[in-house]
């Protein structure tokens, strides 16, 4: 699937951009794949540790985790909410 991703922001600077990523879940891995040249830092396998309790309007937030923490914005109407909630509660 695709899907917008970003960095979680340094404290006291600004929050990076949104960026497009193709998003591929191997079991309770996610992997992220980018286009770009600049969005390499998004690039890696991830496990997804929590989700936002207060998202935006037709939006559902995950927070992935590796070496670094990445947010992955999903629409709310996406079938893969279903494989991330599965993933978020430890299921495979």
């Amino acid at each position: 699937m695709i899907a917008r991703a970003q960095q979680l922001p340094e404290p006291h600077k600004s929050a990076p951009r949104w960026n497009e990523v193709r998003v591929f879940v191997d079991e309770n891995t996610v992997v992220l794949r980018t286009r770009g040249m600049r969005t390499t830092g998004l690039r890696g396998e991830y496990r997804v540790v929590g989700k936002s309790p207060a998202p935006p309007k037709k939006q559902e937030i995950y927070i992935l985790r590796s070496d670094k923490e990445v947010f992955i914005r999903i629409p709310r109407g996406s079938r893969a909410i279903k494989t991330f909630e599965g993933l978020l509660d430890g299921d495979s």
